[in-house]
């Protein structure tokens, strides 16, 4: 079900009467509920400037509900919905670790192999036992030592598009001489779940693309979410916009191998989808511990301080509360998933922010009262 500003008021009416009598009614999302929601996203709007924002809420009962706000070019009239298409920045380090998960239970990697038994490019000694103490799991816990993003190839301004297609070469030059802080403390690296996504292309002789459709899209019925997008929905693509300065267009990332981690396209209707299905995976544990969404089995501190960990390309926020927020100086994305309230929340902008992790958690706030 979709909701645009303009149709709110009829479309909250039609919901409520179309909701069963569960708890996931007197709980999840009420008229008033969704009124106050429709407030601070039209606040949030006004005052930052955003040109467009599509928001998904999830249970695992196939109750999902869209709100969704702007157009896809400020010139233009045509509006988004759950269907338009936003490069989802970080959210795709979760499709990377399930990938991960897949290939392990297959058997095709292990999670304390050597990323060296996949590097087969020449490289010296010095090199070889730096890259051979670190293991898959390292690159997928960001805890291996690998800086935050490629040094090879092109240097992006702050604010400026990515625009060079990173390669296999820049991969091999950026390796022989890499620079590698302390191992085992937690330090988040683009770079390193670059790294991973590649060695996953080794180890499976197949594209990222070809992964991503295998393991994520195809199973979950995930229509539009590619890192290759194809020309035939290239129109759905929404218009990103500069972060701080939103009245200016910017573009979309091209990244070559240092796609996979932050410029796959989804949408809102994509998203929830998977997270629907990750939500009773999670409701199912202990029993589904081997679920290739189950992204937290094997955790790394991200903050002692607040007792943050880090799993697969999820963030454990608390024992309960799972998810990952990315941005990429447009596109921004926020995807939170609490499995004993038996809901989520999926928000993609065409112009990033602070406001974006205040905004959610404030829907959350909502939700929960």
């Amino acid at each position: 079900m979709s909701i645009n500003k303009n149709l709110l008021s009829w479309v909250l009416l039609f919901i409520l009467h179309s909701l069963p009598s569960s708890h996931a009614q007197e709980n999840f999302l009420s008229q008033q509920k969704l009124e106050l929601i429709d407030n601070e996203i039209k606040t949030t709007i006004a005052k930052e400037n955003i040109p467009a924002i599509s928001i998904a809420f999830v249970t695992n009962e196939d109750q999902t509900y869209f709100l969704n706000y702007g157009h896809f070019d400020r010139s233009q009239k045509r509006i988004v919905d759950e269907n338009s298409l936003f490069q989802i920045a970080s959210l795709g380090k979760m499709f990377i670790g399930i990938i991960a998960n897949n290939l392990i239970n297959e058997g095709v990697i292990q999670p304390d192999q050597a990323i060296t038994d996949f590097l087969h490019h020449p490289m010296n000694k010095r090199t070889f036992k730096k890259l051979n103490s670190i293991t898959i799991q390292d690159l997928l816990h960001h805890n291996s030592g690998v800086p935050g993003d490629g040094k090879y190839g092109y240097r992006r301004k702050d604010g400026d598009p990515y625009q060079y297609n990173y390669s296999e070469i820049d991969f091999e030059n950026e390796l022989r001489k890499i620079r590698l802080t302390k191992k085992g403390k937690y330090k988040y690296s683009n770079l390193g779940f670059a790294l991973a996504a590649f060695i996953f292309e080794k180890a499976s002789n197949k594209t990222y693309e070809e992964l991503l459709q295998k393991y994520i899209a195809i199973p979950y019925g995930l229509e539009s979410t590619h890192l290759e997008l194809p020309d035939n929905k290239q129109k759905n693509v929404v218009t990103p916009y500069r972060k701080y300065e939103p009245t200016i267009k910017t573009e979309e990332w091209n990244m070559g191998k240092l796609g996979p981690p932050s410029a796959v396209y989804s949408s809102t209707n994509d998203l929830q989808k998977i997270m629907a299905q990750q939500i009773k995976a999670y409701q199912d544990l202990p029993r589904s511990k081997k679920h290739a969404l189950v992204l937290t089995n094997n955790l790394t501190i991200k903050s002692e301080k607040y007792q943050i960990y880090y799993g697969y390309g999820l963030v454990q926020w608390t024992p309960e509360i799972f998810g990952h927020t990315g941005e990429m100086d447009s596109f921004g994305s926020d995807y939170t998933f609490i499995p004993n309230k038996n809901y989520g929340v999926v928000i993609l902008t065409s112009c990033a922010g602070n406001w974006l992790p205040n905004l959610a958690r404030k829907i959350h706030k909502i939700i929960k009262e």
